[in-house]
């Protein structure tokens, strides 16, 4: 919590102590809590699944920087 006049804030709950204060908050923080015991597995999954491909595709791209160079050209003396 700000407090008014100073730079003080409250000391910092840790992450569980929040997740247990929203999945308390009946209705909004259940659905919350739920959710992201559903959420954080698919993702976690889903990069696993997906990880080889990515991995290919960055082998295929690997020194291509697109149609802007990320280094710039090295001046031609006398421009």
């Amino acid at each position: 919590m700000f407090v008014v006049g100073t730079n003080t804030f409250a000391p910092k709950r840790s992450a569980s102590a929040t997740v247990v204060r929203t999945g308390v908050d009946y209705a909004v923080g259940t659905w919350t809590v739920t959710a992201l015991v559903v959420i954080i597995p698919a993702l976690i999954i889903g990069w696993f699944a997906a990880r080889k491909r990515v991995l290919a595709i960055v082998e295929m791209r690997n020194g291509y920087t697109g149609e802007f160079p990320v280094v710039a050209n090295i001046p031609i003396e006398g421009e």
